[in-house]
């Protein structure tokens, strides 16, 4: 476990400590681009995007013990803007969840520092913090939804 919240805190301190911005990619990237540096996830699929005029790539492995989709977002020129992590690990409550999001928030601190905006439970069902580099947003939040949760860390171009 050890390994793989290391593994977690290299993947994400590349922003940071890089010229590139998102896992060794500039974030006006390509697919082609994208298709060859990513290796630490294994390729689903590539599908239409519901949010932009372009084609997304969807990669499937493990984030912290947990079983994760990786997505990059690309625009109508094929441009990479967006990345986001799913976690579809199904747990049993609420507790559970919140132990997941707490332990992935702490490596997120560990190589960023305390988030920038912390917005606690709200009416709406959620916690997010946010944190913020040169070239990037991101997002780490806990949704409570109707059918249960979504737990998500979203990167987007700024």
């Amino acid at each position: 476990m050890f390994k793989k919240c290391v593994f977690l805190a290299l993947l994400l301190v590349v922003s940071a400590a890089s010229a590139q911005d998102f896992r060794g990619l500039d974030w006006n990237a390509n697919q082609d681009q994208v298709l060859e540096q990513e290796t630490g996830f294994n390729f689903i699929a590539e599908m239409e995007s519901a949010t932009a005029a372009g084609t997304d790539i969807v990669f499937a492995g493990e984030l912290a013990d947990l079983d994760t989709r990786l997505i990059y977002f690309f625009n109508g020129s094929g441009a990479l803007y967006r990345v986001a992590y799913g976690f579809v690990e199904a747990r049993a409550d609420e507790a559970s969840y919140m132990n997941d999001f707490e332990r992935v928030s702490n490596i997120l601190r560990s190589s960023y520092g305390e988030p920038a905006v912390t917005d606690a439970w709200q009416a709406e069902g959620y916690l997010a913090y946010s944190w913020e580099t040169t070239n990037t947003i991101m997002i780490h939040a806990l949704l409570r939804t109707d059918t249960g949760f979504g737990h998500a860390i979203d990167l987007v171009k700024k």
